[in-house]
């Protein structure tokens, strides 16, 4: 990365240095929650390993550098679409301020899909924007919110269900010479029996230190339904820090198919929660580690109400001397009779100096419930590998093809084929190898 760090000293001060009650435009109510962002950030600072959280990543090295705030500039290239060529109904964001939309002239009545700054006097946007992803839950946060500025805003009204999934790129585009910070933004709010799939992709330029923070929330009404897709595939020197919050209501459906693919340095944190009976959650991962990367991925699911549903399965596949941490928590809260609860995670090491911590954890205060959980860290099957080259199988195409079906398991849960296909594009692309 380049050389550009600045002393640890106060790192508050210096990430809230460029911050300003800026003019452009917002509305009082959007200026309180930026003060409330950079008043929260100064009061519990940034995370340390310290915290039990954040016990087996060090956020240190994001906070030893310096970045400049993006600038508003029109992007030179207006491609961006899932892959070069295709046709997709979605929205493209570069540092951060969506630039363009493309096909949205084809979305049904009572669909609102643009940017969140061309939405500011709306009710819907005042009412929910920030009420999950409040600031003082953690220093990142409350710095994403410091800064808030633009980012995607999709509402679908109730009964609305839509059959095409709906696309949005974050680029960050940075030299080698300094790096950027951005803070892009999703909140999706669906009305009772709406239904939309979303691929919210994140890319950046190879070989640029840039510090993304990204923030979601999603409010899913009863009976509706949310299929969520994020892929990280943004170059080795890319700090990525995101969290995301959804909030269940009674009968809806969370399904959630996260790849990181990219970036020297991942923690994503996902965090779910039924308010009403009879919800289903479904979180699918698999995270990808080659080099030095180093991937977190931090998971709860919370159960307060009865008669839902959560699985869960997260795999990692991790090389050379890359490092990934797993922590699943999932809570069964009082009154939360006949919840159902499974999660997984298994993680498949390609060398000896790849490692991973991962800590499932199950909290149960409720009787009559289902619940599991478990963990697994290996390595290739010799005897699998044995069989593949006692058939003319070469040894590392024999090695490959284990790996990919370990990895398969995970691609297949995504159930639109156009998705599915530019999802095991990336894996392909991302495979770790044992150096």
């Amino acid at each position: 990365m380049a050389a550009n760090a600045l002393p640890l000293a106060d790192p508050v001060a210096r990430f809230l240095e460029p911050w300003q009650p800026r003019p452009d435009g917002a509305p009082p109510w959007l200026s309180r929650l930026r003060e409330r962002g950079a008043d929260a950030l100064r009061r519990i600072g940034f995370p340390t390993s310290r915290l039990e959280d954040w016990k087996y990543t060090d956020p240190s090295p994001i906070l030893a550098r310096s970045y400049r705030v993006a600038d508003a500039e029109p992007p030179s290239d207006r491609s961006g679409g899932p892959a070069s060529g295709t046709p997709f109904v979605g929205a493209v964001f570069e540092n951060g301020r969506g630039w363009f939309l493309v096909g949205t002239d084809r979305l049904p009545a009572g669909v609102t899909f643009g940017f969140l700054r061309e939405q500011y006097d709306g009710e819907i946007l005042r009412r929910t924007l920030g009420r999950l992803a409040r600031p003082e839950r953690d220093g990142f946060l409350a710095l994403a919110t410091a800064f808030l500025s633009d980012g995607l805003f999709l509402h679908v009204q109730d009964g609305v269900r839509l059959a095409e999934p709906l696309h949005v790129v974050f680029r960050t585009v940075a030299d080698a010479e300094e790096g950027v910070m951005v803070q892009p933004r999703v909140l999706v709010v669906l009305g009772r029996e709406a239904r939309v799939s979303l691929v919210e992709e994140h890319r950046g330029t190879p070989r640029a230190s840039s510090f993304v923070n990204s923030v979601g929330e999603a409010i899913l009404a009863p009976g509706s339904e949310f299929v969520h897709c994020r892929w990280l595939a943004e170059g080795a020197e890319v700090f990525h820090v995101s969290h995301w919050y959804v909030q269940q209501e009674a009968r809806s459906r969370f399904f959630s198919h996260v790849l990181s693919c990219g970036g020297g340095f991942c923690r994503s944190e996902l965090a779910t929660s039924f308010a009403g009976e009879g919800g289903r959650c479904e979180l699918y991962g698999l995270y990808l580690g080659s080099g030095r990367r180093h991937v977190d991925h931090h998971t709860s699911i919370e159960h307060r109400a009865g008669e839902c549903t959560s699985r869960q399965l997260y795999k990692g596949i991790l090389g050379g001397h890359a490092r990934g941490v797993f922590r699943g928590r999932i809570v069964i809260h009082p009154h939360a009779r006949k919840s159902d609860a499974h999660q997984a995670n298994h993680n498949l090491l390609l060398s000896p100096t790849a490692g991973v911590d991962t800590k499932p954890q199950l909290e149960i205060f409720a009787d009559d419930v289902k619940c599991s959980h478990g963990a697994t860290i290996g390595r290739l099957d010799e005897n699998a590998l044995f069989y593949l080259r006692a058939r003319g199988i070469g040894l590392r195409e024999a090695r490959e093809m284990l790996v990919r079906a370990f990895a398969r398991e995970i691609v297949e849960r995504v159930e639109e084929d156009v998705l599915r296909e530019r999802a095991e594009e990336l894996v392909r692309l991302s495979l770790p190898t044992e150096s």
